[in-house]
């Protein structure tokens, strides 16, 4: 309402089914009304007549018929009768709180709707209620949508587009890739639940919908040459409906053209970006039940799962798929690897190890743009991760030890510190000080194997572990990553790698620095167990027994 112009000395009602009152007086301040009319007219008046308000201006009263049940001859009387002063303030009734519009009808409606499509039309009808009901991010709801039956209407549709896509009717593939990317992202929305609810969606269908997802993603990277697939997906397109006449006489292109009528041509590259939403929402839905605890043993050995993710991470060029693919699968590989009854038989699956290792060894470089660059840290920081995860089981600690490209990879991230985006890289850094984290925690890990394995990693390219475990050590600003240093430090302590690591004088200053500190902590604790070690297995006759005798009377 516009009081530029208008003085208020009145007394103003508005019809009694909007329940809004105002009483005003002519010294109160224009600009106080004018904020508190709006407030008001935003939250208390229905729809149906907030329309009609926006032009609403206090100079034409006509204007107002135009709002369902206004009485304008009850408005005159008040603006007669009403004249009367009032105190300087302004007195607003406020109308009774507007009910909250319930969930659940609109809900069942969706799954109702989505139960009974059949027709091309039909189903993006009741596909876009969907994708428009189940866009929020608010974990109740979800939940009740759940409870209300959304996630088995999806996964039913789900397959139902699914055989209707594997029957190939000519024109009918960019309609259908579209709808499966749709119901692929409705589907997501849905499973943003509460990890409770999606524990029991995951018990009553999870092993169907993971079939299908797996699918979808293994039929989509054979399209595009990714694996050995594509042959057979190729027989299988052409296996029904050749262009033959068919008994009635009518060819494949006569009958395609009358049956999809309504399908609208779609361009290859939006038929290529529906390819990409079902790629990253197949995966990202996989990422919902791993993020349930008692589901990560089923999901990691159910059939064909981790050879599925394993490609994924193996295709090249990087740029034949999209980031948050590769991105899912590295998450989803970390969080079955959390599971100790899953780590062996990963550590065993082929290639995952390879691929790990492989997202875990991506450079940067000059011409990469920021993207590019912030994806391949969030390659490193969650490959690390999953490392770190196998890492824990003493079964896996043996052979990843021996991995010398593995060593090559976690090595040089644990000392890695420079951000290329400088001091403007915050996101950067985080994702870096948890890489070191994670780096550093898989070789504390590995540095517990059997002793014969302690001198492979001392070993290993002319000490270059130790140096790096030193640097850590005496430069990295992280105190987590300093102890975990240390800790390794500790594990790889034994008599047959004292001399060795005796022959590392920054080592030896590092140990000296925190056992000369005056605070105890979980460091001074690893370098007083590491020095015990020292001082028990460097013998007079050794070379480096003076080096160690000067630090020990110094301490």
């Amino acid at each position: 309402v516009d009081l530029t112009h208008h003085p208020v000395s009145h007394f103003y009602k508005i019809d009694a089914n909007t329940g809004l009152q105002y009483r005003f007086h002519q010294a109160t301040s224009e600009a106080f009304l004018k904020q508190r009319i709006t407030t008001m007219a935003e939250i208390m008046i229905s729809d149906r007549h907030r329309d009609s308000l926006q032009s609403l201006s206090l100079e034409s009263l006509d204007s107002m018929k135009s709002i369902p049940n206004f009485d304008q001859s009850d408005h005159s009387k008040n603006r007669e009768q009403k004249r009367v002063k009032h105190g300087p303030t302004t007195v607003i009734q406020i109308p009774e709180k507007r009910r909250k519009i319930s969930t659940s009808s609109s809900t069942k409606q969706v799954v109702e709707a989505l139960s009974r499509a059949i027709s091309y039309k039909d189903r993006r009808e009741a596909v876009y209620s969907a994708t428009t009901s189940f866009d929020h991010n608010m974990q109740p709801v979800h939940d009740e949508e759940l409870e209300f039956g959304a996630d088995a209407a999806l996964t039913k549709h789900l397959g139902f587009l699914m055989s209707k896509k594997t029957i190939q009717l000519a024109g009918a593939e960019p309609c259908i890739m579209h709808e499966l990317s749709c119901t692929c992202e409705a589907l997501e929305m849905v499973y943003r639940a509460s990890p409770s609810c999606v524990s029991i969606s995951f018990q009553k269908f999870g092993h169907e919908l993971l079939a299908l997802l797996i699918n979808l993603i293994n039929e989509e990277l054979g399209n595009r040459g990714m694996n050995n697939k594509s042959a057979k997906t190729e027989k299988q397109r052409e296996r029904t409906l050749s262009s033959k006449e068919l008994k009635d006489g009518t060819t494949e292109n006569q009958f395609s053209s009358s049956f999809f009528e309504t399908c609208p041509p779609i361009a290859e590259e939006s038929s290529r970006r529906d390819n990409d939403i079902v790629l990253r929402k197949a995966t990202k839905l996989m990422g919902h039940f791993a993020r349930v605890g008692g589901a990560t043993q089923p999901i990691a050995y159910y059939p064909g799962l981790l050879q599925c993710l394993t490609n994924v991470l193996m295709v090249r060029p990087y740029e034949a798929i999209p980031a948050e693919l590769r991105l899912n699968a590295l998450w989803i590989i970390a969080n079955l690897a959390c599971n100790s009854e899953n780590m062996v038989m990963m550590a065993c699956q082929p290639n995952l190890l390879t691929a790990l290792v492989d997202m875990a060894k991506r450079k940067t470089c000059s011409s990469d743009t920021a993207e590019v660059a912030i994806e391949i840290f969030r390659c490193h920081s969650i490959a690390a991760r999953a490392l770190l995860n196998l890492s824990w089981s003493p079964e896996n600690r043996i052979p990843m030890s021996e991995n010398i490209d593995l060593l090559e990879a976690i090595a040089p991230l644990a000392v890695f510190r420079q951000s290329p985006f400088g001091k403007r890289g915050r996101t950067v850094k985080a994702m870096m000080l948890q890489t070191r984290q994670h780096c550093l925690g898989a070789l504390r890990n590995l540095a517990g194997a059997p002793r014969r394995y302690k001198i492979h990693l001392c070993h290993y390219a002319g000490g270059k572990l130790l140096n790096i475990l030193t640097d850590a050590a005496l430069n990295d600003p992280d105190l987590e990553v300093k102890e975990k240093a240390f800790a390794t430090i500790q594990n790889l302590a034994v008599r047959d790698t004292a001399e060795l690591i005796v022959q590392n004088p920054a080592l030896i200053l590092a140990l000296k620095d925190a056992l000369l500190s005056n605070t105890e902590s979980a460091i001074k604790s690893s370098a007083s167990a590491t020095m015990m070690v020292l001082e028990r297995s460097i013998t007079p006759e050794m070379i480096q027994y003076q080096t160690l005798h000067e630090l020990v009377d110094t301490l």
